[in-house]
């Protein structure tokens, strides 16, 4: 018992407008705040944000490296319960 979904054009267009802005509002935002975030930091703060930044990135560049990107079938398989084993 297959259903299947029709998208008309205009919910593509919707849909694709909400996660374009979705995404666009906190970019825009990060812009603004921070150049105000580092200075409230002091003399260390651009080095401190850099350095967060730089450690982050190899850290998820490492964990992409080591597991690849998620998938539903690794989802299910990290989600499930473990199986008891017969004695």
């Amino acid at each position: 018992m297959s259903q299947t979904v029709k998208i008309h054009g205009t919910l593509l267009v919707k849909n694709t407008t909400f996660n374009f802005v979705g995404q666009l509002i906190p970019a825009l935002v990060a812009i603004v705040r921070i150049p105000y975030i580092i200075h409230g930091m002091g003399s260390s703060g651009l080095e401190f944000f850099c350095w967060s930044g730089l450690c982050w990135g190899i850290s998820v560049c490492s964990i992409w490296a080591l597991w690849g990107p998620p998938t539903p079938s690794r989802r299910l398989f990290l989600e499930s319960r473990p199986i008891p084993l017969k004695r």
